[in-house]
């Protein structure tokens, strides 16, 4: 740790840092599957399961020398919390299913239906974010 003065009124402390380490778990599986009906209608169904989670160590601060507090008092240098605040979990799904009929060549009417589920079991940093969306789509394809 450095102690300097800086432009005669300031001083400089050095930096303090610790090394930590961070474990991530993550599980991805998806399949997606179209289905040709007809020369004029397609089916698609697809879904994703989503299992994350990471964890950090125990983390082991540098000591804050006495000086620190004394010349920077309003400081808050209690790092207890950051061990909880990194972790991670949730899980998520979600499946849709649609379908694509060719009114011409160039003109298709559009459908689909998605559904998404989210569990978050340690929401530190945004907040806890479960919850399920459901999403229903209609339109027009025209091609070019």
């Amino acid at each position: 740790m450095v102690n300097a003065t800086v432009g005669g009124e300031q001083e400089h402390y050095g930096s303090f840092f610790a090394q930590t380490e961070y474990e991530s778990k993550a599980l991805t599986l998806s399949a997606n599957i179209l289905f040709l009906a007809t020369q004029k209608l397609n089916l698609t169904l697809s879904g994703s399961f989503i299992n994350s989670k990471g964890t950090m160590d125990i983390t082991d601060m540098t000591e804050v020398p006495d000086e620190v507090f004394d010349n920077v008092a309003s400081a808050d240098y209690d790092y207890t919390p950051i061990i909880d605040y990194s972790d991670l979990a949730y899980t998520q799904y979600q499946l849709s299913f649609g379908g694509e009929y060719k009114i011409t060549e160039k003109v298709s009417f559009t459908a689909d239906a998605v559904y998404y589920d989210l569990t978050d079991d340690e929401g530190y940093v945004y907040g806890i974010e479960t919850g399920s969306l459901y999403i229903i789509r209609t339109g027009v394809r025209i091609g070019f």
